[in-house]
């Protein structure tokens, strides 16, 4: 009984395959502090965090002492076209 529950709450996992290769995309404007900062700005400090389970509030910190971080974060996602869900 031990197995049949295991294996109900636990199924076998599907195999992994990494994701497609990235290649630049050289059409993308090159993303700035100021859209960043926008952007940011359209978010309440305490909305509810996103998938990736960062609050906004954070976010808007960091930006607000150093914005560099996260142009330095954010720039290549968008050179690579990758947009996070």
């Amino acid at each position: 009984m031990n197995n049949v529950l295991l294996d109900d709450l636990f199924p076998p996992m599907e195999p992994f395959s990494p994701p497609p290769r990235l290649r630049p995309n050289k059409a993308a404007p090159p993303l700035t502090t100021d859209e960043i900062a926008a952007a940011l700005a359209t978010f309440s400090a305490t909305a509810a965090p996103g998938p990736d389970g960062i609050p906004f509030s954070p976010r808007k910190q960091v930006n607000k002492v150093n914005p560099s971080i996260l142009l330095h974060i954010l720039a290549p996602l968008v050179l690579l076209g990758f947009h996070p869900v």
